[in-house]
């Protein structure tokens, strides 16, 4: 199971500073929360266009980048990002327009498909796991997360469990990643349970020892 470094930040120098210590963990993936204050409760960083030169300041040009879009205007976000090529981007079907569903999520993999990047998709606790059954046949990748959209540091919602066993038991080879709140006693659990991925980002840049703390996530 991979564990994949968050940087959760509201401005450029907390980005900078969640780079600096991603370059000391020897990741090879990094994932950006961005949030924009209406379907998210909190507004993070979003400058795309920095994004490369702040990579390779750091030694982290050839990282594999993964944004996590909590966004109304899911369009207009998707390609500032997808022009700063990132590898992997995650958008929430809550915000897809009612009724054309798999129009949307269509026209959005076509974005994604022209720039080489991957779609996965995203629910938040309160969105029922069976609202994504539609798209298993459609996507590879889903994320199940597990805090509200918004700031880091929340509690895990135990209902994840659930939703990833259901997922599991119904797409054997869709890789599932769980995003929020993840402890590595928690981590050991989603292991068990049949999670590909976890993100992590207060458990890791909250410590003292960001190392330890990954390594921890790690072992778990």
């Amino acid at each position: 199971m991979e564990v994949i470094p968050t940087i959760n930040c509201g401005d450029e120098a907390c980005v900078r500073r969640g780079l600096g210590v991603v370059a000391i963990l020897g990741a090879d993936k990094i994932k950006f929360d961005v949030s924009d204050g209406s379907f998210a409760s909190t507004v993070t960083w979003n400058e795309p266009a920095k994004l490369r030169s702040m990579l390779e300041k750091e030694g982290l040009g050839e990282s594999e980048i993964e944004v996590h879009l909590m966004v109304k205007d899911v369009k207009s976000a998707l390609k500032v990002w997808l022009e700063a090529g990132i590898r992997r981007a995650i958008v929430h079907i809550e915000v897809f327009p009612k009724g054309k569903e798999l129009d949307f999520f269509h026209e959005i993999e076509s974005m994604c498909v022209a720039a080489g990047t991957e779609l996965g998709l995203a629910i938040a606790p309160e969105t029922a796991v069976d609202e994504l059954v539609a798209y298993l046949g459609e996507t590879l990748f889903v994320q199940l997360l597990a805090v509200k959209p918004g700031p880091a540091g929340q509690k895990f919602d135990e209902g994840t469990f659930e939703k990833l066993e259901f997922l599991r038991d119904r797409a054997p080879e869709l890789m599932i990643e769980i995003d929020g709140g993840v402890t590595p006693a928690i981590a050991r659990r989603l292991k068990e349970a049949g999670a590909d991925a976890v993100a992590s980002s207060s458990y890791i840049f909250g410590e003292r020892d960001h190392r330890a703390a990954y390594r921890e996530l790690l072992d778990a």
